[in-house]
């Protein structure tokens, strides 16, 4: 339970940042080999979103805190930009993902769709919080 304490304390001050840099590792379209079945290996759907990661790690998996970063062409592995954090989708395990926005952009109904449906058939207890008025 003190994983999820830190985490809650990680959280509420990142709620607090206006912008966070993110460094790019899967573009949109990216595959991923599923790691769990070596014997016919199989891969994820292609990323319907750019993901990343900030400079901040998440003391439940002891690895930097992951980002889904919305309303940006696709971009490169590697590349770092600055993104407004908007909110946060949730998992059990607490290995949890901020959401991260354009400047000058808001998410939309179908984007937090777009996130559920990516990710809700692998992982129990998918929820998305939105931590203002961002949704159009």
């Amino acid at each position: 339970m003190g994983n999820k304490k830190q985490l809650e304390k990680i959280i509420a001050k990142l709620q607090s940042t206006d912008y966070i840099d993110v460094t790019i590792e899967r573009p949109i379209g990216f595959l991923q080999k599923k790691d769990w079945d070596p014997v016919q290996p199989s891969y994820w759907d292609p990323y319907p979103f750019n993901y990343g990661f900030i400079d901040i790690m998440n003391p439940a998996d002891k690895e930097n805190l992951d980002a889904i970063v919305l309303n940006f062409s696709k971009l490169e592995i590697g590349q770092k930009i600055k993104g407004k954090i908007v909110g946060m989708m949730l998992r059990d395990d607490l290995d949890y993902k901020l959401i991260v926005i354009k400047d000058g952009t808001q998410v939309s109904a179908h984007d937090l769709s777009i996130i559920y449906d990516f990710y809700s058939p692998w992982f129990s207890g998918v929820k998305i919080e939105i931590w203002e008025n961002q949704i159009i």
